[in-house]
């Protein structure tokens, strides 16, 4: 967590959503996450319709990308293809869809708001990271 401060509290519920490792390992894209987490669901029903309303943790959700990447590297139906075309497959489709990467979520949690509730929280978050950035510049001197 940046500058070791504590998470901030929210003043909208949220909802979470715990998942494994072992669920995840699997992963091809972002699209094999959300199924893997019971996300596909929520977002089938249109409960999520934006990927601001899914958080985790910052280092959790980067790893996706690498899972992703490791993963679809074993397909056969991708073997052929470059390098560079596996990754900027697989940098895309975590880019576009994967959930936001927030320092305090605890691993292992998908923490989802709802579509009225998602702007005030990152609204929040901007506030708290403000402020843990004001602190560290203070330590600093």
């Amino acid at each position: 967590m940046r500058g070791g401060a504590c998470a901030p509290s929210h003043s909208v519920f949220h909802e979470t959503i715990c998942f494994t490792e072992e669920m995840i390992c699997g992963i091809c894209s972002m699209d094999d996450f959300y199924k893997a987490t019971g996300i596909a669901v929520l977002v089938k029903g249109k409960i999520i319709t934006d990927v601001r309303q899914v958080w985790m943790n910052k280092l959790m959700c980067e790893g996706l990308e690498d899972i992703g990447e490791g993963n679809l590297k074993r397909q056969k139906k991708y073997r052929h293809w470059s390098e560079h075309a596996l990754h900027t497959a697989v940098a895309m489709d975590w880019l576009c869809y994967s959930p936001a990467g927030i320092d305090y979520v605890p691993d292992g949690e998908l923490w989802i708001w709802s579509q009225e509730d998602a702007e005030t929280a990152i609204e929040e978050y901007r506030a708290w990271l403000k402020e843990v950035d004001r602190d560290d510049q203070e330590k600093d001197r």
